[in-house]
Order: C-alpha cells, then sequence, then structure tokens
C-alpha cells in the first residue's frame, strides 16, 4: 500500500486495484485512478476532482445513501480513511498532464489490461492443452493396448489353428 508521508503516494495502478480484495477498496482505487487521469465515468470530466467527485465516481454519495447497496459516507471517512488521506494528498500534489499525456496514459491502461486479460487466456489456454495432451496420451495407450490384446489372440489363435492341423494330420496317419 502506499503512504501519504514522506510525499510517497502514487496514483493507483491496475496491479494495485486488481491485487485488491475489499470490493469497495477496489472501487475507490478505480475510481482514483480515472479522477486523476482525468478519465471518469460517471463524473464531469473537466470537475474539479474532490472527495464529492472521487464519492460521485465509485458510487457512494457523501451525503448519505448510494445506489450501490445503500452504504453510507462513512466509506471513505471512516472504513477507507488511508484512501480518502491519499487521494486529498494526490490531487493537492498533482501536476496536470496534457491532454496527449491523458490519452497516451488511457490508452498504456488499456494495453496493460489487455495484455493481462490476454496473459490469463494463454494461461487457460496452456491447462486445455495440457489436458488435451493428456486425453490424447490416454487414447493413444489405450489403442496400443487394444492393439497388442489383438495381435496376442491373433496369435494364440493361429496356435491354435496350427495344432488342430497338427492333430488333423497326425489322426489321419
Amino acid at each position: 500500500m502506499n503512504s501519504t508521508s514522506g510525499g510517497t503516494a502514487q496514483v493507483p495502478t491496475i496491479k494495485e486495484i486488481r491485487a485488491e480484495k475489499d470490493p469497495i477498496r477496489q472501487a475507490v482505487l478505480a475510481a482514483m485512478k480515472r479522477l486523476l487521469a482525468g478519465h471518469p465515468r460517471h463524473v464531469e470530466p473537466d470537475r474539479q476532482p474532490t472527495l464529492m467527485s472521487l464519492a460521485d465516481e465509485y458510487g457512494v454519495d457523501l451525503r448519505g445513501e448510494s445506489a450501490r447497496g445503500g452504504k453510507l459516507r462513512h466509506h471513505l471517512y471512516e472504513e477507507h480513511s488511508d484512501l480518502k488521506d491519499r487521494f486529498v494528498y494526490l490531487t493537492r500534489q498533482r501536476i496536470h498532464p496534457s491532454v496527449k499525456e491523458a490519452e497516451l496514459q488511457l490508452k498504456l491502461d488499456q494495453v496493460k489490461a489487455e495484455m493481462a486479460d490476454l496473459r490469463d487466456l494463454q494461461t487457460a489456454t496452456r491447462k486445455d492443452r495440457d489436458r488435451w495432451k493428456t486425453v490424447a496420451q490416454q487414447a493413444i495407450q489405450i489403442l496400443h493396448d487394444h492393439h497388442e490384446a489383438k495381435r496376442d489372440q491373433a496369435l494364440r489363435e493361429e496356435r491354435q489353428l496350427r495344432r488342430t492341423r497338427k492333430e488333423g494330420l497326425t489322426a489321419a496317419d
């Protein structure tokens, strides 16, 4: 977790947001990232980043009830005051990026998210490949065993046929 002491607070990263287990904290971090990058989804892009705009962006109304299950203002002020303090610090310290920088940052974030999705897909594909490889190996082994059993049966039948012919010749003598 980033701290606001000593000026070390940073804008939340995609990795940090995805690693967060608490859905409220995850929503606040994602909203914080969008607001500080200048690409909010729920508030006007030209609106000053304030605690009220952060609450509006992540879906909790600081004046009372919210659209997300009736949570009260204590999410920012009491339960997650560290995130509130971090956001306040970042808004006071931030250097406003140019429009081009904001666009590039948004593209970079999208590419990083796409890469993370592709890594997940690659992992799933490898697991599928390994499962199919195991199934194929089992099928090959079954076919091999079946072929061996068939060959053994053919040899037994051939031996039996030879014995029968041999016995038939000796009986005819």
